[in-house]
């Protein structure tokens, strides 16, 4: 999931200058329509909160989206714990093709941090909260 931004157009209005900002979401792949098909979920609604880096947390699809995928990736277990070592070695992966270079000690930072604040009382809410943490951590750390 990143965010996209296709592209940016300038309305001149007089005596105004107003800029619209066009984002659109990305095509869901197999697994992703997969759980929304299973629960009846917006595609759209989904394909649109997949390019952000934060998701609400009040976001009802997309908790129950979340859950749903994080454990067919095997994020979460089936009883809603979420593996923090498996989710460290795709942080890992992500940061080092990124930015070629080891980020071994960031991503025991990262973790640890999230894996200390992150609650909830239900699978998708856990799985929402790590996302945020995450990209939070991820993004502005560089």
């Amino acid at each position: 999931m990143y965010l996209v931004l296709i592209g940016t157009v300038l309305l001149i209005t007089h005596p105004i200058a107003m800029f619209q900002t066009t984002v659109y979401g990305l095509p869901l792949n197999e697994k992703e329509r997969a759980c929304a098909e299973k629960h009846n979920l917006s595609t759209k609604n989904i394909e649109m909160w997949n390019i952000e880096p934060l998701i609400p947390e009040d976001n009802v699809e997309m908790l129950e989206y979340m859950s749903c995928y994080w454990k067919n990736l095997g994020y979460l277990t089936e009883d809603g714990e979420i593996d923090f070592v498996k989710l460290g070695d795709v942080v890992h992966a992500d940061l080092n093709a990124r930015f070629h270079a080891e980020f071994g000690h960031i991503v025991a930072f990262i973790m640890d941090n999230c894996k200390q604040t992150v609650h909830g009382e239900t699978d998708g809410l856990r799985a929402v909260k790590m996302w945020n943490c995450l990209n939070v951590y991820t993004e502005n750390l560089f």
